[in-house]
């Protein structure tokens, strides 16, 4: 399935670009202890594994600072087989978080067997210094589940079992990285939308914040405010033609401030520099085909008075256009019309659309140069025909004139899905979703370089903060792909245990 991209990309707990730190784990008799990582929450991750004979079941796994047993153990039952090896979290009492803070202890298991239960031993000691880890939190589409990456090791870490709804479609983080906020989709009729808060120290749901619509399909698009003090969520209607409503929450309390009754299929949000606006994007009138909306009622991007929390301004587009992206660059707000191969150029201090640029078939989404003197829009080419190239329009922004356009040489509807720029500026990924491959663009030319063969259906993008790696969801499998920039080969496969893994992000430290 082709989905919108959902760009909340983000970084938690990170080997990449931190401190050349030793940390080691030496396991007593009968255990294994591997890949250890001391981290700014005070916990010890490692690869555990058991060798005693028989089977057991861990209840708990806690740390101390000395050689005495710790006083409490974090709660969880695991069955581990002889040999069978786990990602494995113990909460150590580190003195600080800060890079560097050295700490020395002993690891424990509480745990049974099937001859005697009740037991607690020591299975490792820690010496090591905290330094930072890194986490991908993939989205499986049409299931209650997200799955974490451990990006030191390329496994899966854990996979979070939502409580409500299915189809999780959004994440973001707060600003201190504490937490996830997850926005579910495809809820029951009838019942309400919800976004769950899961801790990004031991995975765990920690409560769940219900939006009430009498018509909802689920979360259109959740964001936090630029202060931090506050979560905008949107409560799709989807295709009762009844209008969404938008949210604001407190960030602390997760308790409703306001709420407001908004436009028809809104798809998209964005807050202004300066936060005084919010601009909320309406997927309306696809091919002229009302989808979500009345038939002939136009696209539009609703501004949002953020200090009164009120309409103040809506900017109509034409009436066969789909406003399903748009980003703002030099105070110029720019939409994205997949209806009729358009750009549109706002003004925010006016609200008028100053420019529209004619780009190629099938527009999904934009992106901008680091500079900002260059747009890059991708066309999907989504069912173009068999000589039909997927392509990327470069928009020059200073005159809004596009001055190239990039081929990848996919045909036959390729659906190249986003362009996504390297860390360092000097390369551009795009994945092609009927193609199995990521298209490779040297920023300088603007030519394409490469073509990086990955597993089925790539959809999403996302860099290792050094840009050493590039992680691609693979949408038709149950898979990540793990590519080596340097030398555009794909080193790894995660299998991410669920098909249709989609939106991915990185959390942040």
């Amino acid at each position: 399935m082709i989905i919108a991209i959902i760009i909340a990309v983000l970084f938690n707990l990170g080997v990449f670009n931190s401190p050349n730190i030793t940390t080691t784990c030496l396991a007593q008799t009968g255990f294994l202890c591997t890949s250890p990582i001391i981290t700014s929450t005070g916990a010890v991750y490692a690869q555990f594994s058991q060798n005693t004979g028989a089977p057991i079941t861990i209840t708990g796994f806690g740390c101390s600072n000395t050689t005495a047993a710790p006083l409490g153990f974090n709660q969880t039952l695991i069955q581990l087989q002889p040999g069978q090896q786990i990602n494995a979290m113990f909460p150590c009492p580190v003195s600080s978080g800060n890079i560097g803070t050295h700490f020395t202890g002993t690891l424990w298991i509480s745990y049974y067997t099937p001859a005697a239960s009740g037991l607690i031993e020591q299975v490792g000691s820690i010496d090591g210094s905290v330094s930072t880890y890194q986490y991908l939190y993939v989205l499986n589409q049409y299931s209650s589940t997200v799955a974490v990456i451990n990006m030191k090791t390329n496994q899966v870490a854990n996979i979070i079992n939502l409580p409500n709804g299915y189809n999780p479609s959004q994440i973001i983080f707060s600003p201190d990285g504490q937490y996830a906020y997850i926005s579910v989709g495809n809820v029951v009729y009838g019942s309400n939308s919800m976004i769950d808060v899961v801790s990004t120290d031991n995975f765990q749901v920690v409560t769940s914040i219900p939006l009430p619509n009498p018509n909802p399909s689920g979360i259109a698009s959740i964001a936090f405010s630029p202060d931090g003090q506050y979560i905008y969520a949107i409560s799709s209607d989807g295709i009762f033609d009844s209008g969404s409503i938008l949210y604001k929450i407190n960030a602390k309390t997760y308790s409703i401030i306001n709420s407001i009754t908004i436009g028809f299929a809104p798809d998209y949000m964005e807050f202004s520099p300066n936060g005084e606006y919010l601009y909320i994007s309406e997927f309306c009138t696809l091919y002229g085909l009302g989808y979500g909306c009345p038939i002939g009622n136009p696209s539009a991007v609703q501004i949002i008075n953020v200090n009164q929390f009120s309409l103040e301004n809506t900017i109509t587009l034409n009436p066969t256009d789909a406003t399903i992206n748009f980003g703002q660059n030099n105070n110029n707000l720019y939409t994205v019309n997949q209806g009729t191969d358009t750009i549109s150029v706002i003004d925010t201090q006016s609200f008028q659309v100053l420019n529209t640029i004619n780009v190629g078939p099938k527009p999904l989404n934009i992106t901008f140069s680091p500079n900002g003197q260059y747009a890059y829009v991708i066309n999907s080419c989504t069912n173009c025909g068999v000589s039909t190239s997927s392509s990327v329009s470069v928009i020059n922004l200073n005159n809004f004139q596009v001055t190239k356009t990039i081929y990848t040489g996919l045909t036959n509807g390729a659906a190249s899905m986003s362009f996504v720029i390297s860390p360092n500026g000097q390369y551009a990924y795009i994945p092609n979703l009927y193609w199995n491959t990521v298209s490779v663009v040297d920023m300088a030319t603007s030519n394409v370089v490469n073509a990086i063969n990955v597993g089925s259906g790539p959809d999403y993008v996302v860099f290792s903060p050094n840009g050493k790696y590039a992680y691609v969801t693979d949408n038709y499998g149950a898979d990540v792909s793990v590519i080596d920039t340097a030398t555009d080969m794909m080193v790894a496969r995660i299998n991410t245990e669920y098909g249709d893994p989609s939106v991915e992000a990185i959390a942040p430290e």
